[in-house]
């Protein structure tokens, strides 16, 4: 596995698939295909994603269950972010509404998708920490009191 995990793809478009696919591994990802429209839980979970992309560029009942599917709490692990893919902006607000963790929209650059990735997982992995707040570039320890900002303590003396 690289470095910076797996991005488990469902796409069914093979063109798409594969410039995703591309772009991931340049920018340090491994792209994963899932099962798609007909989603299966244990198989995206059998690949430990860091987060699934799910195409989202064309719209049928299939997709919705599958969104409908991945997006209900529990089914996949509470530090896996879930993106959509779409091509428009009339339906950027649904998708929000939806629950995705973020939305590319294509035609997408690398360094938006690599944001987007990294963010998107960052917060995530935080959600499950509960007791770590990050705000920006400082993170505050609800167990200990202990401040960090950019990784380096912060005295608070007074906490």
């Amino acid at each position: 596995m690289n470095e910076k995990g797996t991005i488990v793809i469902l796409e069914t478009d093979q063109d798409l698939w594969q410039e995703l696919k591309t772009d991931l591994t340049a920018l340090g990802y491994q792209a994963a295909r899932g099962p798609f429209p007909k989603t299966e839980i244990a198989a995206i979970t059998s690949l430990q994603p860091a987060a699934v992309i799910i195409g989202l560029t064309e719209w049928d009942d299939d997709r919705l269950q599958a969104c409908e599917l991945l997006l209900e709490e529990g089914k996949l692990p509470s530090d896996v972010p879930v993106i959509a893919l779409i091509a428009g902006a009339t339906l950027h607000e649904m998708f929000h509404r939806l629950g995705f963790a973020d939305i590319i929209m294509r035609p997408y650059r690398l360094p938006e998708l690599d944001f987007r990735l990294k963010r998107a997982i960052h917060q995530y992995r935080q959600r499950v920490n509960r007791d770590i707040i990050d705000i920006g570039e400082m993170s505050i320890s609800l167990a200990s009191y202990e401040v960090k900002i950019v990784g380096g303590g912060v005295d608070t003396p007074h906490l």
